[in-house]
């Protein structure tokens, strides 16, 4: 379904069986040989045709499953009795992660030009590694160092001093200063990473700006979406660690560190000096109060509000975050107490 003129290129035609076998997955289908059943694309329930595959694993679309067209469906063999008879049956525990893993065969990352464009200024001391493709207008600072493979797309700017790992993807018009990335990273475009974290002195008659002498350390595999920003350490660094994904427009502010495997969803707000475990998952349009702790593995409700420290493993939500199911209880009290007020006016 993916428009493979411009946008995407997408492989050859290929088996179920040869898809399978490239992703070490089995074929379990009762009754009949569907390993030379051809697969042309990937597409959604409501729109897949016979010759596509799709996948099930959010019950809100079970009335989609049940009218597919689909040629092949991946889904968890509890969901089995919804699926169309005539569609083919992938099961798995994970149906996403397997239709991730069918996106990445039928839409292979496409192979770039080793290349450094003549507009481009690099300066002598930079350190460009081999295999590098850099774009247009890209500035890269005196000392920069860019790893071998990388990618480093039209206008971005990379400051002096400023180390990139190796095949790390750097897009459009961002700006890196004072900072270490490591391997295999992806900046979105209009990333800004480095700049100055939010600090000032009072003395009475105004506000005095603070030097922000840190950096801000990036582990390896990390992805930061577009136009969020990442404020260098007042002292010690701003840490974001291994395997990290960040969504759009997020704020993270100086001296935060942030552990491994975290997902941050869009609009996130992080103040100062917060310590982030591992695993954690901040819903979009969290605020993050400065200064205090959230454990590893715990999972903030999309707009909330955290103001102290939270627990390894907790579920919170709501302004000030509290337990889910006490904010849930909130929740309900509020709504009930609202009917009976309107109840009393009529």
């Amino acid at each position: 379904m993916a428009d493979d003129k411009f946008f995407y290129k997408k492989a050859d035609f290929i088996t179920l069986g040869d898809l399978m076998l490239d992703l070490e997955h089995e074929i379990a289908c009762e009754g009949r040989d569907v390993s030379q059943f051809m697969i042309k694309d990937v597409a959604p329930l409501a729109k897949a045709t016979k010759d596509e595959i799709s996948f099930f694993s959010n019950i809100k679309y079970k009335e989609d499953l049940k009218s597919t067209d689909a040629g092949v469906i991946i889904l968890e063999e509890a969901n089995l009795p919804l699926a169309p008879e005539k569609a083919i049956k992938i099961l798995s525990s994970n149906p996403y992660l397997l239709y991730a893993k069918v996106v990445a065969r039928l839409y292979p990352d496409q192979k770039f030009n080793h290349h450094i464009s003549a507009s481009a200024i690099i300066d002598a001391s930079a350190n460009i590694g081999e295999n590098c493709y850099i774009g247009h207008g890209v500035i890269i600072e005196a000392g920069a160092q860019i790893g071998e493979g990388c990618y480093i797309s039209a206008h971005a700017f990379i400051g002096k001093g400023v180390i990139i790992g190796k095949n790390t993807v750097v897009k459009h018009n961002c700006t890196l200063e004072f900072c270490y990335i490591g391997d295999n990273c992806l900046l979105h475009p209009g990333v800004r990473i480095g700049q100055d974290g939010f600090g000032f002195a009072n003395n009475g008659q105004g506000l005095i700006k603070v030097k922000q002498l840190g950096r801000v350390v990036i582990g390896n595999y990390v992805e930061i979406g577009a136009n969020s920003c990442i404020d260098r350490g007042a002292l010690d660094d701003t840490i974001i660690g291994d395997g990290t994904k960040i969504d759009n427009l997020v704020q993270i502010g100086h001296n935060v560190t942030m552990g491994r495997s975290c997902i941050i969803v869009a609009q996130v707000g992080i103040a100062g000096s917060t310590k982030i475990g591992d695993g954690v998952v901040l819903g979009g349009q969290v605020g993050v109060s400065g200064h205090i702790s959230i454990g590893s593995g715990a999972m903030l409700a999309a707009k909330s509000g955290v103001v102290k420290d939270v627990e390894p493993k907790a579920i919170m939500g709501g302004l000030p975050a509290v337990p889910i199911r006490q904010w849930h209880r909130q929740n309900a009290i509020l709504r009930d107490m609202a009917a009976r007020k309107e109840t009393e006016k009529d």
